[in-house]
């Protein structure tokens, strides 16, 4: 018994509606060791990235590489950005923010938030 020809001409584009549907709900993330590297800046020392782990002298945070319409970012698991005193702050109390990276696909610099202004930590 064959299907009515109506039944494949409404199947077919519900299908990819339904994939575009997911896609657009679900995108895919972007490689973790995109951003691997050892990245410096005047004010603040060195942070290393790799394998998924942000290490600053003796603490290290989880993260993953995201992107939206601005571009390409850090989230790291917990809050970590420039206090008033020029050093990275790490604070499990506070929320998470992005960390900007360039638009390059090796990315060259990191902003990392503060209160009072963005650092960037250029690749080593």
């Amino acid at each position: 018994m064959k299907k009515p020809p109506l039944v494949r001409i409404i199947a077919v584009p519900a299908f990819f509606l339904a994939l575009l549907g997911y896609w657009a709900a679900f995108p895919p993330r972007e490689p973790i060791r995109s951003a691997d590297g050892i990245y410096v800046s005047a004010c603040c020392g060195s942070l290393k990235l790799q394998n998924g782990r942000m290490s600053l002298e003796t603490q290290s945070v989880g993260y993953l590489v995201e992107h939206d319409k601005v571009g390409r970012y850090i989230l790291p698991a917990i809050y970590v950005g420039v206090s008033d005193a020029n050093r990275v702050d790490i604070d499990g109390q506070k929320t998470a923010l992005k960390l900007r990276l360039d638009g390059r696909p090796t990315p060259a610099t990191i902003n990392l938030p503060g209160s009072q202004t963005t650092v960037e930590f250029r690749r080593r």
